[in-house]
């Protein structure tokens, strides 16, 4: 049930999203009908797997950093790190994904005039969250099972299974459906990519 709740509302983001880019409604609803019921998903709903909540954080995030991209706001980036670091507590794998959304903040800030102040202070607003999140989650385990590492040894004793895993397919369609919401937005209905998305 938990994990059709956060299916539901991943979907209702994405409508958001789709709608403001100036998606006709057919067309979107026929997206958001064929993702929720791609087998990835689909799977992940029925078997109540975690992957439902890390796609909502992907989901979210991936909202923040379209945010952070066109205005620069701070506050949008704090939203982006608090759900990077949640999103490498639900799957260790995520660290990958924070470290590729630095990368592409780092690019960004190559076109601020005032670099190294206001690039210093964004880095830290992105990271502060993740290695809070991150540092606590380890004490605690260190304080309730005497052991910091202790979830990580979980996670490493099923590393073998990882390549056969599904689940990678589900993160390659909340970016695919918000690139094909913002293409039509900017190509067939002429507006500036984000000008309404940002709302």
């Amino acid at each position: 049930v938990l994990a059709a709740g956060l299916s539901a509302f991943t979907v209702v983001l994405f409508n958001r999203w789709l709608r403001l880019a100036g998606l006709p409604w057919p067309i979107r609803y026929v997206l958001l009908i064929a993702y929720q019921l791609s087998p990835p998903v689909l799977g992940a709903v029925l078997a109540g797997s975690g992957a439902a909540l890390l796609l909502l954080l992907c989901v979210a995030g991936l909202h923040f950093l379209y945010r952070w991209l066109a205005t620069l706001d701070l506050r949008s980036l704090a939203y982006l790190g608090t759900l990077a670091g949640l999103a490498v507590l639900t799957d260790w794998r995520m660290i990958v994904v924070v470290a590729a959304v630095l990368l592409v903040i780092v690019l960004r800030l190559l076109w601020v005039y005032d670099r190294k102040n206001f690039s210093q202070a964004t880095l830290l607003v992105y990271l502060v969250p993740v290695v809070y999140l991150v540092t606590v989650w380890t004490v605690s385990n260190w304080l309730i099972m005497g052991d910091p590492l202790f979830f990580l040894r979980g996670l490493f004793a099923g590393v073998s299974a990882i390549p056969a895993s599904p689940e990678w397919r589900l993160y390659l369609l909340p970016p695919t459906l918000l690139t094909l919401g913002v293409a039509y937005g900017y190509f067939v209905a002429r507006r500036g990519p984000g000008s309404n998305m940002l709302a």
